[in-house]
């Protein structure tokens, strides 16, 4: 799983900067509708800036958390730098499962807000 997820991440760390501005637009526009906009039409914008915010920030989080995965010690190594290396790849396993639940949820989301629309 860690493989597939460094896989990916390092596909797509050649977008890294344009998803950090993705980000910032999302937020910078996010935080003027609210402020500045109609309350007859703050939700519609509000929910697809808030979607395409989490989205990119959730590829973010795929980028720098799995694109340098760290390298196995060798044999001879002492004790303690395997035991550092297997916490360092535990670790990555559990934010694995949280990033996959993560993905999950935000599809779910995405799915739901299409399909009902941005509207109420």
């Amino acid at each position: 799983m860690l493989a597939f997820f460094a896989t990916i991440a390092v596909k797509l760390a050649y977008f890294q900067r344009l998803f950090i501005f993705i980000t910032i637009f999302c937020l910078c526009s996010f935080i003027g509708v609210l402020l500045l906009g109609n309350q007859a039409t703050n939700d519609q914008y509000l929910f697809a800036l808030a979607l395409s915010m989490v989205w990119s920030l959730l590829v973010l989080l795929l980028i720098y958390s799995f694109s340098h995965l760290p390298q196995a010690p060798l044999a001879k190594a002492n004790w303690v730098k395997r035991i550092v290396y297997r916490m360092k790849i535990g670790f990555l396993h559990v934010l694995a499962v949280a990033c996959s639940l993560l993905f999950l949820a935000a599809v779910f989301t995405s799915f739901r807000l299409i399909s009902y629309g941005f509207y109420s």
